[in-house]
């Protein structure tokens, strides 16, 4: 858990250490553990957890062999009240834990008999799993640093969902009930051993090119990416197989192709012209009609409101109108903001720019 080069380091560890199992952690084995035979097994482990008093703590625990067996699955009743059952990512309930008596500290002990103490535990972002088990542990592989560099990872981690649908095919953590620990544990179980098989280099997001478009930059960040324009647009912005592009002719028929596609994709970009196009006709004839122009601003307001409403958790979506350059969004002249949030992490988001 981790990594030592000095006696002051190792020092400082051993005293951390001590200090997490006066507060109930607990080790399941060092590293130079060994068995008889030499095999060194790995197990998937994904936690749940909720909202407590006292913080988050640990309301399931599924474990996957090598074979993608789950071997241990539990529900765990937490020691402080529950302030946030968190059931859109946990799918856990008040219902789920009512006749729950399994604690904390029985499960240390279940995983104590369970795992060898020379087992590699994997996980995606591991470190809230363990913490939420009160565990310690020194041979961990980490999904979302496996398939990630220290460059990338300072902008951001892959998620789990876009690892398994980009290098499993497997679409998980799409239902509104929340997440399943032994669908996790079993993708995160999937990926490392894809890894072994394709090696070290595979599924590492390359470095960005500077002389990249935006867009172009943004599909290497592992975030499916739309962009809804004019053809003529989408070649001048997006150029060929950068993002997906989707070519429209008028606003209506843009703000349908957008909700169809909405289900698959983390951000979507979408260009309403209608703003555009009135105030060139005003500028052409040399008058200003404040009244026509209004209307056009209330029906792209519809459309963004109806855009917002097909929007799943977890996408944002950027709507430009009106007129002006595109590489200057910075310079927009008013800025609108639909937002909906229930959970940390469970959000949609609009951001309308109406360029003048």
């Amino acid at each position: 858990m981790w990594e030592v080069s000095s006696r002051a380091g190792a020092s400082e560890t051993v005293c951390h250490e001590r200090h997490m199992k006066t507060n109930g952690f607990m080790r399941l084995g060092r590293a130079e553990a060994t068995s008889d035979d030499g095999e060194i097994p790995m197990y998937s482990i994904d936690c749940e957890m909720c909202e407590t008093a006292e913080g988050m703590e640990l309301t399931r625990l599924s474990v996957v062999n090598e074979s993608l067996d789950c071997i241990y699955d539990t529900l765990v009743k937490p020691t402080n009240p529950i302030t946030d059952y968190k059931t859109q990512f946990s799918g856990i309930t008040e219902k789920s834990l009512e006749n729950v008596t399994k604690t904390l500290g029985s499960v240390q002990r279940d995983l104590g008999r369970l795992l060898p103490a020379h087992a590699i535990l994997i996980g995606h972002s591991l470190e809230n799993d363990l913490f939420a088990l009160k565990f310690i542990h020194d041979s961990v592989i980490d999904t979302s640093i496996l398939y990630s560099t220290p460059a990338s990872r300072a902008k951001y981690k892959p998620s789990l969902r876009y690892l398994s649908r980009k290098h499993l095919g497997l679409t998980i953590q799409a239902g509104s009930d929340g997440h399943c620990s032994i669908e996790d544990a079993k993708a995160c179980m999937r990926l490392v051993l894809l890894k072994f098989e394709r090696g070290s280099d595979f599924g590492i997001p390359k470095a960005a090119d500077a002389s990249q478009s935006f867009f172009s930059q943004l599909a290497t960040t592992g975030n499916h990416v739309t962009f809804i324009d004019t053809p003529g647009l989408i070649q001048r912005y997006c150029g060929v197989g950068n993002v997906h592009s989707i070519p429209c002719v008028n606003d209506d028929e843009a703000l349908e192709k957008a909700c169809k596609v909405a289900e698959k994709t983390d951000l979507l970009w979408v260009h309403f012209h209608a703003v555009e196009m009135e105030m060139k006709v005003q500028h052409s004839v040399g008058t200003s009609n404040s009244a026509a122009l209004n209307e056009v601003l209330q029906a792209t307001d519809s459309r963004v409101k109806a855009l917002f409403a097909s929007l799943p958790s977890g996408t944002a979506c950027l709507v430009i109108a009106g007129s002006g350059d595109l590489h200057e969004v910075n310079g927009y002249g008013s800025c609108t903001f639909w937002h909906c949030t229930s959970g940390v992490g469970n959000w949609k988001a609009v951001l309308l720019y109406i360029l003048m």
